[in-house]
């Protein structure tokens, strides 16, 4: 039960990808920010994602849904 053993990667090409664990299919995506994406990091059920168009994104790992764009300070991109 719950949900499956997930690893992130991320791209130049803006998306998010979701791979499960045990057979490293291919389990979902997501396309949310306008820019190449830095990187991702996972706070319980919750994927948090930054990147080069200065958004900081949560999402939510069991619906691979964006829940909040958050509003940053920042005027360059987001690496960390």
């Amino acid at each position: 039960p719950g949900a499956p053993p997930l690893v992130c990667s991320t791209s130049d090409d803006k998306s998010i990808r979701f791979w499960h664990m045990r057979d490293y299919s291919l389990v979902g995506e997501l396309n949310v920010h306008s820019a190449k994406v830095y990187g991702v990091v996972q706070v319980g059920a919750k994927v948090w994602s930054y990147g080069w168009d200065r958004h900081v994104v949560v999402s939510d790992l069991a619906t691979l849904r964006m829940e909040e764009q958050l509003e940053v300070p920042h005027t360059d991109a987001v690496s960390s």
